[in-house]
């Protein structure tokens, strides 16, 4: 798998993105300071199409998250608090 993203004093920050080995992209996400899982997060299948979205804040879920199949057809939405 390779990524690209920045380090801040040896943390990760900032926007990541994740790809298979085809190229495609396998995910895309943030980090705040404190390297927590923070703010819109996406991740696909191998076939190109949306596996789930959502928002993190500070390392935890918030809000609504929607889950995808292979074909691109919504599975199920939760909502976190």
């Amino acid at each position: 798998m390779q990524s690209s993203g920045s380090f801040k004093d040896g943390k990760i920050v900032g926007r990541w993105k994740w790809f298979f080995k085809t190229g495609e992209p396998r995910g895309t996400g943030g980090f705040d300071d404190e390297e927590q899982k923070h703010g819109v997060w996406k991740r696909y299948h191998a076939n190109g199409q949306l596996w789930d979205e959502g928002r993190f804040e500070h390392g935890k879920k918030k809000g609504t998250w929607k889950v995808y199949d292979k074909a691109g057809e919504l599975l199920k939405t939760q909502t976190f608090k």
